[in-house]
């Protein structure tokens, strides 16, 4: 598993961390920003990233996220989400990065399920259709409220390049389904993971100890049931780390590690 970990730089430090001990880093400095890119805030951020990702050969970026007006979401069309995933296409490929996880706008509530899932198949099979071949989408479960609709997507969409990015901590929070069944209902189309623990009840995005998720037989599951899945640790990853390491997932390493 060591060799397909990945650190989200929410934390500053994450990335450093990452290219010290072998890890891959996801970065995820781009999925709120909202200015121009071309003016001197985006410049600035596109250097910084630059830096942060310097020296590391396994990469993930985390494309744009459209909001968090839940309604907004699902009133979005299509034309503005392929134009905003676009420049997060555009700038991962400036950054030399082709792994992309972007997040399901599948809005429960909001969303009519049957013609989402026949506009999102469309819309994913547009915006593949002038993508290289060595391109990697992950779409993410983010507040859908089961995976079935997710495993059709992904099924129906039926190109190599796009797979699911689960996140554990949104299975958990914003649906009744126990995330270890939505490890085995999505099964081989998981191609990423998103890994984080919490109440059941908030997205806090707690370290891999910490909640309700039974963290270690969720990963024996992803590994069992998924084709060598990438994960990337959303949480504090200094105590995520010691975990891993105390439960032997990090390849049986002897070495104490200072991860502050």
């Amino acid at each position: 598993m060591k060799d397909r970990l990945y650190l989200n730089t929410h934390n500053p430090n994450a990335a450093a961390v990452a290219k010290k001990f072998g890890f891959g880093i996801e970065l995820d400095d781009y999925a709120y920003f909202n200015a121009n890119i071309d003016l001197d805030e985006g410049k600035t951020l596109f250097d910084r990233c630059v830096g942060l990702i310097q020296g590391c050969n396994k990469l993930i970026f985390h494309g744009a996220i459209l909001g968090t007006d839940l309604k907004m979401l699902a009133e979005a069309s299509t034309s503005d989400i392929i134009a905003l995933y676009n420049q997060s296409f555009a700038t991962a490929e400036t950054l030399g990065i082709n792994h992309i996880v972007f997040h399901s706008d599948y809005i429960p509530g909001h969303s009519n399920m049957r013609e989402w899932l026949h506009r999102s198949i469309a819309l994913w099979q547009e915006y593949m259709s002038d993508k290289p071949e060595n391109l990697h989408i992950y779409i993410e479960n983010f507040v859908d409220n089961d995976p079935y609709i997710m495993a059709e997507l992904c099924e129906k969409i039926n190109d190599k390049r796009v797979m699911l990015c689960l996140d554990t901590g949104h299975a958990c929070s914003n649906s009744n389904v126990d995330v270890a069944d939505w490890i085995s209902i999505l099964g081989s189309f998981i191609g990423h993971t998103h890994i984080h623990n919490n109440d059941g009840n908030w997205d806090y995005h707690w370290p891999l100890g910490e909640g309700i998720i039974d963290m270690e037989q969720i990963l024996h599951l992803l590994e069992a049931k998924t084709l060598n899945t990438t994960y990337t640790i959303e949480a504090d990853y200094s105590l995520s780390l010691e975990w891993l390491l105390a439960h032997g997932f990090l390849g049986g390493c002897d070495y104490q590690i200072d991860f502050q």
